[in-house]
């Protein structure tokens, strides 16, 4: 397991920890230490950069994305990363955790 990637947003803090097939997003070039009121998210997006990335990875890296666009108050991002779960599969726990916080945005619950 690779060590996980703390990141803080506007207060929050989150640790990205694997990526499929043990790739961590530590140890993606160019990756850190990523803070700010933007780092969680663009750390997440980060697995966008990645070749072809395992489908549940990407929708878990969206919706958690999303959910911290937010915690930022900046909806049009965060609806955009939960449209992206669900056109990935729209059958999966993350598509339904996606189509509520469409519905109801991410509060920190």
């Amino acid at each position: 397991m690779h060590p996980a990637l703390p990141v803080t947003a506007g207060g929050w803090h989150f640790s990205l920890s694997r990526l499929s097939h043990g790739h961590g997003i530590a140890n993606l070039p160019g990756t850190g230490r990523a803070t700010g009121s933007d780092g969680a998210a663009g750390a997440y997006e980060l697995v966008s950069q990645v070749g072809k990335p395992d489908p549940e990875v990407s929708q878990k890296a969206n919706l958690e994305a999303g959910e911290v666009y937010d915690l930022l108050q900046k909806r049009d991002q965060a609806l955009n990363r939960y449209q992206a779960v669900i056109t990935t599969d729209g059958g999966t726990p993350y598509s339904d955790a996606a189509r509520k916080r469409i519905k109801d945005p991410y509060r920190g619950e």
